[in-house]
């Protein structure tokens, strides 16, 4: 009997009936590593993905930082602007409700 062993004695070869060669696969030893096969590949593609969502977000972030700082002032303006605005038009329809209710609102 000739026996060639590959991955590990997983595979081995042996004459059957003469002439034509059968390979025997021995089950319970592949079933053994393929937890341990898919643990590693799990481990290597979530490794990979982490490090390309980090990269990506640190070059995003480089890249905007110019962009953010013109965009966090232009909006600090724009809602300094629209307070300023809600505060006069409520201090104008408080005025014109004083007067519309009858009190004298005069300064003497």
């Amino acid at each position: 009997m000739i026996d060639f062993r590959f991955f590990s004695g997983l595979l081995s070869y042996s004459p059957h009936s003469g002439t034509s060669p059968s390979v025997t696969i021995d089950i319970p030893s592949i079933m053994n590593s393929i937890p341990i096969s898919f643990v590693i590949f799990k481990v290597l593609v979530l490794s990979v993905g982490m490090y390309l969502a980090v990269k990506w977000h640190y070059e995003r972030g480089q890249k905007d930082k110019n962009q953010k700082t013109a965009a966090v002032v232009l909006t600090s303006i724009k809602v300094g602007g629209a307070f300023v605005a809600s505060a006069f038009l409520v201090l104008f329809l408080t005025f014109e409700f004083c007067n519309w209710m009858g009190l004298d609102l005069a300064m003497q």
